[in-house]
């Protein structure tokens, strides 16, 4: 990757980030809090990362606020299930095992239904308006496109998919692997439309055979090894499958839709601050973005030089609006995951 170029692009995508995301003010408090705290733990689904990138993330953050945060990465599980969990503990009254929870807004309702969690202020923070949504305590993170890729030994890049509806073609009969995670299919909505979205999932299980994995890192480990030459709904470098050297790509969708990940803090966290803290790093500073991609591959369609930008710019990458997610998704989903067996 052209490093020069990437440098320009998280400098663009600082236009709109904030400068004011410094420890003054308000944020001196919290920032002394979290000094305190020490550490903070971070779900981040089945995806598991070396302590290689777990160390870049720390030393950025170091380097940005001018002291240390141990950084705990917890890989316990795939999204709905560690979320019912998190719901669970709260109607307990169980400590939860986790700071901060990146994740899809149609969850984090969830959450915030079983009052699971910390109310936080992001703007006063510092956060953007356009970051926030105020109503689930949330702040944007990142996006996880939820595009094809494909086996480079298997298939030729002219032959890989152009539009979400070439999974239907019958030469990728048994060929495709996916998660078995209805809100990954929900994500063609925004391309496609609900009615267009469900026919083509009916023939994906029905005609196509397609085969569901619970991870969705499965998905590029399968297809990376030869035994499917498609996978759907991960990028071909979510956990550095590419960068490693295995023979996998990004197939060249005109169009793609992403699901944008919003960061929360759960309410009666062990670390509350050091949550605030890093969910401001990661979201809202140019530093903490870069780290975020530069560690753990997160990345946003919109920032020049990355995975997601490859895969979704030049206005090729879709969000999904946040009546969507709020108010559709969590539906669409559950329809879905009918169709999908679960």
């Amino acid at each position: 990757m052209n490093s020069h170029k990437l440098v320009v692009g998280f400098a663009l995508a600082a236009a709109a980030l904030v400068a004011a995301a410094q420890p003054t003010g308000g944020t001196a408090a919290l920032a002394e809090q979290a000094k305190k705290e020490g550490s903070v733990t971070i779900f981040t689904g089945t995806a598991r990362y070396p302590q290689s990138a777990v160390a870049k993330l720390e030393q950025a953050f170091a380097a940005k606020y001018g002291y240390p945060l141990k950084i705990t990465i917890a890989s316990t599980g795939p999204h709905p299930t560690v979320i019912q969990q998190l719901r669970s503990e709260a109607a307990s009254g169980v400590k939860p095992a986790v700071d901060l929870v990146p994740t899809a807004l149609s969850l984090i309702k969830l959450l915030g239904d079983a009052n699971a969690l910390e109310p936080v202020d992001w703007e006063a923070l510092g956060a953007p308006a356009q970051s926030i949504v105020k109503v689930q305590y949330a702040v944007m993170t990142n996006v996880i496109a939820r595009n094809v890729v494909y086996n480079t030994n298997l298939v030729k890049k002219s032959d890989a998919p152009k539009r979400l509806e070439d999974l239907a073609d019958a030469k990728w009969q048994g060929k495709i692997v996916a998660p078995s995670i209805g809100d990954a299919f929900a994500m063609m909505v925004p391309i496609l439309g609900e009615e267009k979205t469900m026919a083509l999932v009916k023939t994906l299980v029905n005609d196509q055979k397609i085969v569901l994995v619970q991870s969705i890192t499965d998905v590029a480990t399968k297809v990376a090894s030869g035994e499917f030459a498609l996978g759907f709904g991960v990028p071909a470098d979510w956990t550095g499958t590419r960068a490693k050297g295995a023979p996998i790509d990004n197939a060249p969708l005109q169009k793609v839709s992403g699901q944008p990940f919003y960061s929360v803090v759960i309410k009666n966290a062990a670390h509350p601050a050091a949550a605030k803290m890093m969910g401001m790093f990661i979201c809202c500073t140019v530093e903490g973005q870069k780290a975020l991609h530069d560690s753990l591959g997160w990345s946003r369609f919109e920032t020049i030089g990355t995975e997601a930008n490859e895969i979704g710019g030049a206005g090729r990458g879709v969000y999904p609006d946040i009546a969507f997610q709020l108010e559709q998704q969590r539906r669409i989903s559950t329809e879905i995951g009918k169709l999908l067996g679960q």
